[in-house]
C-alpha cells in the first residue's frame, strides 16, 4: 500500500497512518528521513557514532509522540525539529563527561 516516500508532500501523506501507529508508515519515513537526519545530525555533533544515536532517538521520540502529530504541520520539520533538541542533548552530555 505504501511506498517510499520522495517529496515533502509524500511525507506528510503518512501523517493519519502514523498517528494510528501503522508500522509500515512509520517504517518509511525512517527510510525516507534517516539519511537526512543522519547527515544533519552529524553536521552538528561532529561524530559517527553519536549522530547514529541521536537519529535512532529521534525516530524513537517521534514514535512515541506519534499520536500528538499535528495534521496541518510539517512532518518532516517536526522531524528535524526532534533531531536538533536530541542532538544538542547529546553535545550537552559529551560536554557534562568531558567535565
Amino acid at each position: 500500500m505504501w511506498r517510499m516516500a520522495r517529496k515533502h508532500d509524500d511525507v506528510q501523506r503518512l501523517v493519519p497512518a502514523l498517528r494510528q501507529a501503522d508500522s509500515e508508515a512509520f517504517g518509511i519515513l525512517v527510510k525516507t528521513l534517516s539519511a537526512a537526519l543522519y547527515r544533519y545530525a552529524y553536521s552538528i555533533v561532529g561524530e559517527s557514532n553519536t549522530a547514529q544515536d541521536v537519529v535512532q532517538e529521534s525516530f524513537l521520540s517521534i514514535y512515541r509522540s506519534r499520536t500528538k502529530l499535528d495534521l496541518n504541520g510539517s512532518l518532516r520539520t517536526f522531524c528535524f525539529h526532534v533531531a536538533t533538541r536530541r542532538a544538542l542533548d547529546a553535545l550537552r552530555s559529551s560536554t557534562n563527561i568531558a567535565k
